[in-house]
């Protein structure tokens, strides 16, 4: 008999999110979080909806990773008709010349599902959430913060009043 479980021990299990359905019902995307070093890392997986062994590892294991294990994804978004994906994740690195300007912070992707590389689609101050694809499939609607300095509530009723004397005259 094995020793008993740790409360340590659960960082070393994988986190499963709610698995996002394909528009076709074929295929989910499955969020997996790890815990290594103290960060969260989660990565994206498309399964086939029938799939019996998704996640064994090994030649015959269905699942593939769309995302890298180096860089967190998460909240996807199939497009209405199911070839495209889109998500969100944080471009890490250094600002760079030529490189995104906010790399610390949740960007739009978008990731073709036949092949090839996610395609950075924002770069703003604030990041993105919640992607979600408009019926057409040819525009993402998302949440951001726009002011990176809300006013604090003082300076607020200032603007607010300062408005309303300009209105009213």
């Amino acid at each position: 008999m094995g020793r008993p479980l740790s409360p340590s021990d659960l960082w070393d299990i994988p986190r499963v999110a709610p698995p996002v359905p394909s528009p076709d019902g074929r295929e989910v995307v499955v969020p997996v979080t790890t815990y290594g070093s103290g960060e969260a890392s989660t990565r994206l997986w498309l399964v086939p909806s029938d799939a019996r062994r998704a996640g064994a590892g090994g030649r015959g294991d269905p699942a593939r990773a769309l995302t890298a294990a180096d860089v967190s994804a998460s909240e996807p978004a199939f497009s209405p008709d199911g070839r495209r994906l889109a998500f969100v994740r944080k471009p890490g690195g250094a600002k760079r010349k030529g490189g995104p300007r906010h790399p610390d912070r949740p960007q739009l992707y978008v990731l073709d599902l036949g092949g090839g590389e996610a395609e950075r689609v924002t770069d703003l101050p604030l990041g993105v959430t919640d992607p979600q694809w408009f019926p057409d499939g040819r525009r993402i609607p998302f949440p951001s913060h726009t002011d990176p300095h809300p006013p604090t509530a003082p300076l607020a009723r200032k603007r607010v009043a300062q408005r309303a004397r300009h209105h009213l005259g």
